[in-house]
């Protein structure tokens, strides 16, 4: 017999964990923030250093400023917010130029005191001439592709006079005092699902993302591990119990589920049931103590029954000599 705690194995490796995301600290505030969007904004950027800077140039081989920022939005990973596809602002059709991005959905500044890793810097005499921008990294330093006959570098913000005072934010996970929320255009989003980096997560009312818990989300109910990736076409031991979720993440009851050629029943509460009685279709079935549909003859509380190959039970028939009556069980004598 398969053991069901066997079947009931527990997947907790994620495509994508929170402990990789990055860590930093805002200029203007003790909290701890973390953004894996951003990490991976910055992994983009920095892989282009040293690639020779052209004017009207976006990648990949060479990048005048605007352009650099505009390439590495177009690599970005795909997002999706309750089935609608998510792009980071700048990429919005809202244009690739300097003054575009930096007056792209204008009310989603920063201030450049609370600048973070990833976030998008601009230089120039006002809002409505900026001349110049990159990529803020840490500390005193952003990347970005400076002039003609430079190359994509890190330099110093302190180097320049014209830096401008606000900053624009990539959206993404956001973590504080060890809970997770999901910035769009620096506004939290609630009661949505994401889709980020082919996993699914959740962000309920309060705005936070849903972890290590059992919920209840539009009639059906799904399970979301300990980093908040929602398990899908799976089996999952619970507090003594084993449940099936489907691809689409949703629990499954009050039916059969095939594992490797064997079938199981999960009931109303999404339980497997075991060493019971089973009626499905005004069809009775039985099902061993771990799980199985069972076949051929069995006793069962002293009486004799049997079940065909498909597992519903037999009645008024005769099989292998024996009487077998409407109830299932072999009449005796």
């Amino acid at each position: 017999m398969i053991n069901i705690k066997r079947i009931c194995l527990f997947t907790v490796g994620a495509i994508l964990t929170m402990s990789s995301m990055i860590t930093y600290v805002a200029n203007a505030s003790t909290e701890t923030i973390t953004n894996n969007r951003a990490k991976q904004f910055v992994d983009i950027v920095t892989e282009q250093k040293n690639k020779p800077y052209q004017y009207g140039a976006t990648g990949p081989s060479c990048f005048d400023c605007s352009g650099l920022i505009y390439y590495a939005t177009g690599q970005m990973p795909s997002l999706k917010i309750d089935g609608q596809d998510v792009k980071i602002n700048l990429e919005n059709g809202l244009g690739r130029s300097t003054n575009d991005q930096y007056n792209a959905e204008k009310g989603h500044y920063v201030s450049i005191y609370d600048r973070r890793p990833g976030d998008i810097v601009f230089f120039g005499g006002s809002s409505y001439n900026v001349t110049h921008e990159g990529m803020y990294l840490q500390g005193d330093t952003f990347i970005h592709a400076p002039r003609t006959n430079e190359v994509v570098k890190e330099t110093s913000l302190s180097s320049r006079s014209n830096l401008l005072p606000s900053v624009r934010r990539l959206e993404g996970w956001l973590q504080s005092s060890n809970s997770w929320k999901f910035l769009v255009a620096d506004t939290e989003v609630n009661n949505k699902w994401i889709l980020d980096n082919n996993s699914y997560y959740y962000i309920n009312n309060s705005g936070y993302m849903e972890e290590n818990s059992w919920q209840w989300i539009d009639g059906s109910c799904y399970k979301f591990n300990p980093s908040g990736i929602m398990e899908s076409d799976n089996w999952l031991w619970d507090n003594g119990k084993c449940y099936y979720v489907k691809p689409s993440g949703a629990m499954d009851r009050n039916n059969w589920v095939q594992y490797k050629e064997i079938w199981y029943y999960v009931g109303n509460d999404g339980a497997m049931i075991v060493n019971d009685w089973v009626q499905w279709k005004d069809i009775w079935y039985h099902v061993g103590s771990d799980g199985a549909m069972q076949k051929s003859w069995l006793t069962i509380n002293g009486k004799q029954y049997y079940f065909y190959n498909d597992g519903s039970m037999a009645v008024n028939t005769v099989i292998d000599g024996k009487t077998i009556g409407f109830d299932g069980a072999v009449i005796k004598g």
